[in-house]
């Protein structure tokens, strides 16, 4: 194994499927370092970017950010989805219950996808370095700034 933060592998088989990405950059692209260093460096890189990469503010046209009414996070997945899906009035027939192992829990409640959230935590803080979170912010700064998105960064507190 190589330094920690250069021995995380993309899945490699969701890259050969992706269309933006051909055989010559998918070797360029197998540890996560590699895949910052790309997305850093796209317009130079020889490589197209895949557009789902792309930080939110060059994904969405000014133009649309007042019909925004919603904004849900990964870290709070579980109270995000319940907001949305009362704001939709879908909670009760969609997200209350049919969930987790005896289908008798609320959506993304289940004690199992808990556990699962804790290992992959863990897993992020022994490959995800310092360094490497600084440049995903550096990346994604105008995300981080933009006042609609709400998104913190580690760099700020």
């Amino acid at each position: 194994e190589g330094e920690v933060g250069c021995t995380v592998e993309l899945d490699i088989a969701n890259l050969k499927r992706n269309k933006w990405v051909n055989g010559e950059c998918m070797n360029k692209l197998q540890t996560f370092e590699n895949f910052l260093s790309h997305l850093e460096k796209e317009s130079n890189s020889g490589c197209a970017t895949d557009p789902h990469w792309r930080p939110q503010t060059e994904r969405i046209d000014d133009k649309f950010i007042p019909y925004i009414n919603f904004i849900g996070h990964m870290d709070t997945v579980s109270a995000d989805t319940e907001r949305l899906l009362r704001q939709v009035g879908a909670w009760h027939p969609y997200g209350a219950v049919g969930w987790g192992k005896n289908q008798s829990e609320a959506v993304f409640q289940s004690k199992s996808a808990s556990i699962r959230v804790s290992e992959a935590k863990l897993k992020l803080g022994q490959y995800y370095t310092p360094e490497l979170e600084e440049r995903v912010e550096k990346l994604y700064v105008k995300d981080y700034m933009h006042p609609v998105f709400n998104v913190t960064r580690s760099l700020d507190g």
